[in-house]
């Protein structure tokens, strides 16, 4: 009984995740609403022609992704006080730059929270971060689920980092302590590598709706990484 409940929590879960990705959000925080702009409604149009949601209740989705998205955005700042926000720093919690946001085959790719991993030495214009998301649900063997703080629970794929320009990230307010990052590094190359001290997330099953996640972020991934050969990062996938 408790594994269905789990399993019927995981795929209510998944739709959220796919929603919160891909689906268009009401209002933008700079420019004209995706919905009002004509630049916007021929991929607007594709969208709502595949989305299963969106088609279905398009106003109300887009409320809920926008009220998801400014909840998690305006959380209070759980970890390491950042006052260097402009300096990028291995262990930094950032937003890509909401104007990275991007269309691609009908879908609205929503720039993803990272952890910072590592930066370039040489040049600090790119970084290799793991992307984030922000319910444990979902969280699997690889994942690093981080210290909960304020009630808010995020996780780092650390399965899933790759290499970002250093002016796609928007500033810091947080960071977390070093242990964290260096554990995170360490599970990216080992999935049976995490510490004592994190929530050790169940593994998968057959079917298991956290499979379907995966694929849904290395594609957010794919679209948000910088396609480049930098010396001294490198990206695991």
């Amino acid at each position: 009984m408790r594994r269905n409940v789990e399993m019927h929590s995981r795929k209510s879960a998944l739709t959220r995740a796919k929603q919160y990705r891909t689906c268009p959000p009401l209002r933008q925080a700079q420019g004209p609403n995706i919905a009002d702009d004509p630049a916007y409604r021929e991929n607007l149009n594709r969208h709502l022609e595949i989305c299963p949601y969106c088609s279905a209740q398009p106003t109300e989705n887009t409320k809920i992704w926008e009220r998801l998205s400014n909840a998690i955005q305006e959380s209070p700042s759980p970890f390491i006080p950042s006052p260097e926000s402009d300096i990028i720093l291995p262990g930094q919690l950032r937003h890509m730059r909401s104007e990275s946001a991007k269309w691609r085959e009908g879908y609205f790719y929503n720039p993803p929270m990272v952890l910072v991993l590592e930066t370039d030495g040489e040049t600090g214009k790119n970084v290799r971060v793991a992307q984030i998301y922000h319910d444990v649900c979902l969280a699997a063997p690889g994942d690093l689920i981080l210290p909960e703080v304020h009630k808010e629970e995020i996780f780092a794929e650390c399965w899933n980092t790759y290499i970002v320009s250093a002016a796609d990230l928007e500033g810091s307010e947080r960071r977390v302590m070093p242990e964290v990052t260096d554990a995170a590094i360490r599970l990216g190359k080992n999935p049976e590598a995490c510490p004592s001290w994190a929530l050790h997330p169940k593994p998968m099953t057959d079917n298991d709706p956290r499979i379907y996640f995966r694929e849904l972020e290395i594609e957010v991934g794919k679209v948000f990484q910088s396609f480049l050969n930098i010396r001294g990062l490198e990206v695991h996938r």
